[in-house]
Parts: C-alpha cells; structure tokens; sequence
C-alpha cells in the first residue's frame, strides 16, 4: 500500500511539472508569469485527472478539476470571528483596515469580505479605511502600506498635537561622541575644532609635569593625551 502511494505520488508530480512547464511556457510569449494562481492549475490538474490521478486541493473552493477539496473551516465565518475579536479590542468602534496576500485570492477575500460583512451588521460605529490592501505576502510591503494608508491625496488636513518643522537645507554632517553627543561638531569646524581642544590639554600636562610632552591621539569618537616621559 505504501508503495503505491509513492508511485502515485510521482505520478502526480511528473504530470505537474510536464503540464505547467507547457502552460508556462504558452502563458510566458503572452505576459510575464510572477505567480501561480488557481486558474492557471485547471490545465494542469485536468491532465493529472484525465490520467487516472486523484486530484486533492487544500483552500481551493473555486477549484474545478479536483476530486476532493480540503477546507479546514468556513471562510466568511472564520473572517467574522476574526472581526469580532478586534472589535472587542477596539471596543466596538473606531477606524479599521484590510489586507489580502493578493486580491486574486480567493481564500483571503472570503475571509475579508466575511469581517466586512459581520462588522456593518453588528460594529456601525467601526469604519473601514480604504479598500483592500494587497501585500503580495511582502512584510515590508504591508508595513510601507500601513504607514502611509492615514494619509492619501485628497484627505484632510491631519489634526496633530505638536508639530516639528525641520528645514533640511540646515542640516550638516557632524562628529559626536558617545558620551556627550550634544556636543556635536560640524565636520567643517572640526580642524578648529581639535585645535582649540588639544591646546588647554597640553598646557595642563606641562604644568604639571614640565618634563613630560603630550601627544595628541584621535580614536573613533574619542580625543586624549598621554604624556610621554623624556630626559630634559
């Protein structure tokens, strides 16, 4: 038994990948393949089907040629749950957002379209900002989104409590150390900088040990003498 469900499970395979290299390669002379997608499957999976090849889906409710498909809940019920949960955090009102892997997906416009549904029928005081947001399953891409999805054209001007204003002709290059970086440098100023710096330093070295000379020693963030003896 074990060993029939290898070589059919090979034969899956090999049917999979000689059908969608064909399907790519017709698809790849129209238009740039990025994704795979539920559709362009149906091609692939007839031929498995036509085959003798039991075809079983897992979240592919709109698939055609399939023998079984695996769901593991109800979509619209799973996005409503999900609604109901972050109502009560919100504590049923307030602005809200939507994000789907790709808007050609099925399984997560169900699920959205489920939380949508359930929060106009129960949350009326929660509003959905925009429409849905597409991440292409990029975190990146979703945090970007979500940084900017408060503020688009035609919006209202925002009401903030402070506002800064930074004028970035002004802003330099400088040097600051760790320990005090208030007391940053301009990179422009720093040869004065050291100068007027090392000066006092040697003096106060040489007061206290005429015998001794200072050398001036710039490390990373940090400036220092340290006295070298020498026979007078």
């Amino acid at each position: 038994m074990a060993e029939l469900k290898v070589e059919l499970h090979k034969r899956l395979l090999e049917n999979l990948n000689l059908a969608a290299l064909e399907h790519a390669s017709e698809a790849s002379l129209k238009s740039e393949i990025s994704a795979i997608v539920a559709e362009a499957l149906e091609p692939v999976l007839k031929r498995a089907m036509d085959a003798g090849i039991t075809v079983i889906t897992h979240e592919a409710a709109a698939q055609q040629n399939t023998n079984y498909d695996l769901e593991a809940f109800v979509n619209e019920d799973f996005g409503a749950n999900l609604m109901e949960q972050m109502a009560k955090c919100m504590g049923g009102e307030g602005e809200y957002a939507v994000f789907v892997g790709a808007l050609t997906s099925q399984t997560h416009n169900q699920w959205v379209d489920g939380a949508i549904a359930y929060q106009k029928a129960n949350y009326p005081n929660m509003t959905l900002v925009g429409d849905k947001n597409e991440t292409f399953d990029d975190q990146q891409q979703a945090y970007a989104k979500a940084q900017g999805m408060w503020r688009h054209a035609g919006a209202p001007a925002a009401n903030y409590t402070d506002v800064v204003e930074l004028d970035l002709g002004s802003v330099e290059p400088s040097l600051a150390g760790p320990k005090r970086p208030q007391d940053r440098v301009p990179l422009r100023l720093l040869k004065q900088a050291y100068r007027k710096s090392l000066v006092p330093m040697s003096e106060e070295r040489t007061r206290k040990n005429p015998t001794a000379t200072g050398t001036a020693v710039v490390t990373g963030c940090l400036l220092y003498t340290s006295p070298s003896p020498r026979d007078s």
